[in-house]
């Protein structure tokens, strides 16, 4: 009977409290009801979920051309045309433009992915967060889109005729064009919309609402301060 007894108080029912508690947990962390919600938030408001990736992708755009590297590539650009300007007589001032930047960062990109085998790319890609669900076939993995050109170039006529190609070529020009010449783009992308800011109207409105809904400040550190334990000189 103690035995009993002793399950019994085991098995005690949760207080009203803890019955609440219990529901909450249980259903903020139910993946169907936030899988469910969430899509169905994002289908029914698509304006405002683009509109905070935009917002996410300007900002991100901007720091980027403020670093130290974005600075380097305007500078370099600023440099070649001001020398070009210099050479043709041109009295006006060179201009370069963060458009410039990114139209030559947009170049380099096709150009190195015209030379990159195709399994570099799929590596790569994954390497940055990729979600491929397909594999780059191993017959296609030494593949470069250079190479497929070079085998029907006429070096001569600085053509090449791409209905010449092998089955094996012309299943692969296919399989890069639909494929994989979107997938780092893609990945940028969608690596971007990730560290968009998707609070911060939310935060806007809560901050207006008065000082008490603001995070505290953290404290400065005083790297002064000697350490516990250390003897004072």
């Amino acid at each position: 009977m103690a035995a009993d007894k002793g399950n019994n108080q085991e098995k005690k029912e949760p207080s009203p409290e803890e019955q609440r508690a219990l529901n909450v947990k249980n259903t903020l962390e139910y993946k169907l009801l936030q899988n469910s919600v969430g899509a169905s938030a994002i289908k029914s408001n698509q304006s405002d979920w683009g509109r905070f990736a935009v917002m996410g992708a300007t900002s991100a755009y901007n720091t980027a051309m403020d670093s130290e590297d974005g600075r380097k590539e305007l500078k370099g650009l600023q440099d070649q045309k001001s020398a070009e300007f210099s050479k043709y007589g041109v009295f006006e001032e060179a201009i370069v433009t963060r458009g410039d930047v990114s139209y030559k960062l947009a170049k380099q990109l096709e150009e190195v992915l015209h030379m990159a085998k195709f399994g570099e790319i799929e590596k790569y890609s994954k390497d940055l967060g990729a979600n491929l669900t397909f594999k780059v076939p191993d017959e296609m993995k030494d593949y470069s889109m250079k190479e497929i050109i070079n085998s029907v170039a006429d070096k001569e006529k600085g053509t090449a005729d791409l209905n010449k190609l092998s089955d094996s070529y012309k299943e692969a020009l296919d399989f890069y064009r639909n494929v994989l010449s979107h997938v780092c783009e893609r990945t940028y992308a969608a690596n971007i919309a990730k560290k968009a800011d998707y609070f911060a109207d939310i935060n806007a409105h809560a901050m207006q609402l008065g000082e008490k809904y603001q995070l505290p400040k953290e404290a400065p550190k005083d790297n002064n301060k000697p350490k516990e334990g250390a003897k004072k000189k």
